[in-house]
Formats: C-alpha cells, sequence, structure tokens
C-alpha cells in the first residue's frame, strides 16, 4: 500500500512538471489548423487567424515543396495562374480551407498549446473540399 502511494505521488509530481511554452506577443496561434484563404497576393497566401486572445489578425501561409502552386491554384479557382493579384475571400463563391503546420517543430517537445507566429514560418500542408475548419 505504501508503494502504492509513493508511485501515485511521485506520478503527480511528474505531471505538474511538464513543460509548456507560453505565448510571448500578441500573433500567437495554434501550431497547426484547418483555415480559409482570405487573399493571394504576390506569391503569398493569406488567412486571418485568432490569437491567444481570440483577436483576429492577418497571417501569411507559404506552400510546403511537395505542393505544386499550379494545381494548388487550379484547386483554389482563382484566376491568376501566377498568383500575383490580390482576391477575394472565396474563389468563385466556394471557400478554399487548407491545413498549415508551423515549420517550426520546436514546441513539439515543449508541448506548446500556442506558437508566436511572428517567429516561424506557418506552411500549406494540404488542401481540400473536405477539411473541416479548425476556427
Amino acid at each position: 500500500m505504501k508503494q502504492l502511494i509513493a508511485v501515485f505521488i511521485l506520478a503527480v509530481a511528474f505531471a505538474s512538471c511538464a513543460k509548456k511554452t507560453e505565448c510571448i506577443g500578441l500573433d500567437c496561434t495554434f501550431p497547426e489548423a484547418v483555415v480559409s484563404i482570405d487573399s493571394i497576393s504576390d506569391k503569398v497566401i493569406y488567412t486571418t487567424l485568432l490569437n491567444s486572445d481570440g483577436r483576429p489578425f492577418v497571417c501569411p501561409l507559404t506552400l510546403a515543396p511537395e505542393i505544386d502552386v499550379n494545381d494548388f491554384i487550379r484547386f483554389t479557382g482563382f484566376q491568376s495562374t501566377n498568383y500575383t493579384e490580390n482576391h477575394s475571400e472565396s474563389a468563385n463563391g466556394r471557400i478554399v480551407k487548407v491545413y498549415y503546420v508551423s515549420t517550426n517543430q520546436s514546441y513539439v517537445e515543449e508541448n506548446a498549446d500556442y506558437i508566436n507566429a511572428l517567429q516561424t514560418t506557418l506552411e500549406i500542408a494540404a488542401y481540400s473540399d473536405t477539411l473541416r475548419l479548425t476556427y
């Protein structure tokens, strides 16, 4: 019985020592999420994210190297194939959903709920009509 109590106390002690990265600054967001595209301009894809305080901010996204730019533009329905013009929130009336991940993976080691979006690149890893929006 004493051993069981000792194991329980140690388990509680280790659980309370878990590292957690705090959000520094206002532009903090989830390390990965499914969002909709707001616009594409000058070879950058923009979305509106919510920071840890629930405030919206515009954030640039890049395409993962394995995603073909022309296929992506065709999928979005945006008219410009060189994607250098501004576009509205939806392409041909449809919301374009993308899944992004942070290229800085240190949050995994530190068990962070939020990352500072200004200190890492958010990269589109997947896009589809069937993705479920996170926010």
